[in-house]
C-alpha cells in the first residue's frame, strides 16, 4: 500500500513540475521586449576649458545612464553603483 502511495505521490509531483515548466514557457512567450534606443549613451553640456566641468558632466551622464538602465532614480545616488565607477 505504501509503495502505491509513494508511486502516486511521485507521479503527481512530476505532473506538477511539468505543468509548472509548461506554464512558464507560455508566460515567457507572451512577454514582449521593448527596444530602447541609445540606452547606454547620454549627452550633457560641458565647458571645454574647465576640467571640473568635464568631471561633473561625466558624473551627470553616468547618472542618466544608470537611471535609464535600472528604471530607478535612486540608482543615480546608490553608493554601491557609484563605487563601480570611480573618477
Amino acid at each position: 500500500m505504501h509503495r502505491i502511495l509513494r508511486l502516486a505521490s511521485a507521479c503527481s509531483r512530476q505532473f506538477v513540475a511539468v505543468m509548472f515548466v509548461g506554464s512558464l514557457a507560455l508566460v515567457a512567450e507572451a512577454v514582449d521586449a521593448v527596444e530602447v534606443p541609445d540606452l547606454y549613451s547620454a549627452e550633457v553640456a560641458i565647458d571645454p576649458e574647465d576640467q571640473d566641468s568635464r568631471d561633473t558632466a561625466y558624473e551627470r551622464a553616468l547618472q542618466q545612464v544608470l537611471v535609464r538602465i535600472t528604471g530607478s532614480e535612486a540608482a543615480a545616488y546608490s553608493p554601491e553603483l557609484r563605487a563601480l565607477f570611480p573618477n
